[in-house]
């Protein structure tokens, strides 16, 4: 019985102890160029770089999510590793470009984000989560005088067929057709 104590013991004391990464990635600053984009004549891109840094694991990637002054989501753009243009996945800046559609609503638009480490712990930032380093930053500008297309399509007619299947024994094939 001895024995085993001691083989357990010196087991405990032997296997090295590593920390945990609880800890989500923080953003430090977000700037938004251009702060204005003309989509009246062509779509437009505008550059979001933000500085990030991970106290242990490292910056895996992130999303920017972009909404229009209604507050309506218009798009998601993924970024990760390949979009860092200097420093490290501790401490780095990354450069995501987001393209602004032509005949987009006039007014002030906001990007909202999460980054997440290689362990998955997750910071979100935007109107209902961490706020950012600085006010405001986060917003740009959209001018269009011309023509403005906010409505999204709508479906008029839908139809599947056959109305019923039966999946008991194999895979069934459906036909959905649509008037938009």
């Amino acid at each position: 019985m001895k024995t085993c104590l001691l083989g357990l013991l010196f087991l405990a004391i032997t296997v090295p102890l590593h920390a945990q990464d609880f800890i989500p990635p923080e953003l430090s600053s977000i700037s938004i160029s251009p702060g204005s984009v003309d989509v009246a004549g062509s779509d437009q891109n505008i550059t979001v770089t933000l500085n990030l840094t991970d106290d242990d694991s490292g910056v895996s990637y992130g999303n920017i999510f972009l909404y229009r002054p209604d507050g309506n989501f218009v798009d998601s753009i993924f970024f990760n590793s390949s979009h860092r243009t200097a420093g490290s996945n501790l401490n780095g800046t990354y450069e995501v470009t987001a393209v602004v559609p032509q005949y987009a609503a006039p007014g002030t638009w906001e990007v909202q984000m999460f980054v997440e480490d290689d362990n998955g712990n997750r910071t979100d930032y935007g109107s209902n989560d961490t706020p950012y380093p600085m006010p405001g930053d986060s917003n740009f500008t959209v001018v269009n005088a011309g023509t403005q297309d906010t409505t999204g399509p709508q479906v008029t007619l839908m139809s599947i067929t056959p109305g019923t299947i039966n999946t008991g024994t194999l895979g069934q094939d459906i036909t959905i057709d649509m008037t938009i």
